[in-house]
C-alpha cells in the first residue's frame, strides 16, 4: 500500500487475492511492488473491493487493463455507487461479481467469507481468512472500514447522521460475534 492505505494480497495455493486495489494512479506501482514479495500481478484471480471510497475501489480499471481475467467482487450497493457518484468517468468499472452476505470465496487452499457491514460505505464489505506467521496459522479478521460518510461522491449514503452512526454500531457489533465465532485472531486493518 502507501503510507495512508493499504492493499493486501492473499497468496493461495491456486493464486493470489487481491484486498483492494488503492487510487487508480498508484494500483500499477503496487501491482509491479508484489514482484519484491515473489508474487506475479499475473496470478491475481480476485480483486475484493471492500468499499466504494477512492482509496479503495478507483484503481479497479487499472488492475483490469494489467490483469484482463482478473473477478472483481464488490457489494451491489458499491457497485450502484460507483456507477452514480461523481468520480471521474475513467473510474466507472464495469460491475463483474456481485458479493453475497456470508459468501464464501475459495480460491486453492484459501476460503475468505465476506460479509455485508454497511458503516463506511451503504454496503461495504468485511472479511474473514486465514493468514500464516512462519508455520503458524491465524484467522484473520477485516473491517470493511472504520469510518463513516453521509454523504460520499456527490451522493447521499445514508438519510442523517443518526442513521449513519446507528447503522455502524449495529454493523461493528454483528462482525465482533462472527470473529468470535469464528475464532479470529488477527486483526488486519483495511
Amino acid at each position: 500500500g502507501t503510507k495512508t492505505e493499504s492493499t493486501w494480497a492473499l497468496r493461495t495455493s491456486a493464486g493470489i487475492i487481491l484486498i483492494n486495489t488503492n487510487f487508480d494512479w498508484v494500483t500499477p506501482e503496487l501491482l509491479g511492488e508484489l514482484k519484491t514479495f515473489n508474487l506475479d500481478p499475473a496470478n491475481i484471480k480476485y480483486a475484493v473491493i471492500v468499499r466504494s471510497h477512492s482509496d479503495q475501489s478507483w484503481g479497479i480499471n487499472p488492475l483490469k487493463k494489467m490483469v484482463p481475467s482478473v473477478r472483481v467482487i464488490m457489494s451491489q450497493g458499491d457497485w450502484d455507487f460507483l456507477a452514480n457518484d461523481n468520480s471521474p468517468a475513467r473510474i466507472k468499472p464495469v460491475k463483474d461479481m456481485v458479493a453475497k452476505d456470508g459468501q464464501k470465496l475459495t480460491l486453492g487452499d484459501t476460503t475468505v467469507t465476506i460479509y455485508i457491514t454497511p458503516g463506511s460505505s451503504a454496503e461495504n464489505l468485511s472479511l474473514i481468512f486465514p493468514v500464516k506467521d512462519g508455520g503458524q496459522r491465524h484467522m484473520a479478521g477485516m473491517i470493511g472500514g472504520t469510518s463513516m460518510n453521509a454523504i460520499q461522491g456527490g451522493l447521499q449514503v445514508f438519510p442523517d447522521a443518526p442513521t449513519m452512526i446507528k447503522t455502524y454500531i449495529a454493523s461493528a457489533k454483528r462482525f465482533k460475534e462472527i470473529q468470535d465465532k469464528a475464532g479470529v485472531d488477527t486483526i488486519i486493518s483495511v
